[in-house]
């Protein structure tokens, strides 16, 4: 998945950053674990926001939500900055533990990275954010299988995030996989019919780009 696909974006767009998240590409960005080019990072389902229990809290979400704003236009560094203050005030920020996962993911330390997801959902389990987010991070990783299990506990919390499938189906296509690839590509374009552009220039799916069925589906 492209990086920027990678970045997943929130409640379906800030967290995602992802379609080409993974960029951050369209489906997000790794050079070692094959090119992101997608939104995906902006594609994170967006962290909830529940009421903050203290000051301290409250203060550390405001915080978290400008160095939202850094991760989705791709300054990784600054957003890791605003993330790490934010968990200098309360250590317990879920969000800001996920998107720091993820931005360390765009950076190349996929192991900090899948540590601190480790945390936020360990926080959290039913934030479908941090799974995806993980997802990301351990495909750009270049470990497939434990990326699908990711994908798929996401999609058994929230199983309309398109993204979801989109990882699902730019990891098949990098495995050249076609028939799962057009599999979860198809229920991603059912979704939201806007990832069918994406996959029209995300480079996960060049190994499979020339088969009959994505041909169908993806240029019809």
């Amino acid at each position: 998945m492209p990086i920027f696909l990678l970045l997943f974006l929130a409640a379906g767009a800030s967290i995602w950053l992802y379609g080409h998240w993974r960029t951050g590409g369209s489906s997000p960005f790794a050079p070692a674990a094959g090119s992101k080019n997608t939104p995906r990072a902006e594609q994170a389902p967006e962290p909830p926001r529940e009421p903050a229990m203290t000051e301290a809290g409250s203060k550390a979400m405001e915080i978290f939500e400008q160095g939202l704003q850094a991760y989705n236009s791709r300054r990784f560094d600054e957003a890791v900055g605003y993330f790490d203050r934010a968990l200098q005030l309360d250590p317990n920020c879920y969000p800001a533990l996920s998107y720091k996962g993820a931005a360390l993911a765009f950076k190349g330390d996929y192991r900090g990275a899948v540590q601190l997801l480790d945390r936020a959902i360990a926080l959290k389990p039913d934030c479908d954010g941090a799974y995806f987010n993980k997802a990301l991070a351990l495909e750009l990783a270049g470990k497939y299988d434990q990326a699908l299990d990711c994908y798929d506990r996401a999609l058994a919390i929230n199983p309309r995030n398109p993204w979801s499938y989109y990882g699902k189906a730019s990891i098949y296509g990098r495995l050249k996989n076609v028939g799962a690839c057009v599999e979860n590509l198809q229920k991603a374009i059912d979704i939201d019919p806007s990832t069918r552009e994406h996959a029209r220039t995300e480079a996960d799916f060049n190994n499979v780009r020339n088969a009959p069925e994505f041909q169908r589906l993806v240029y019809r």
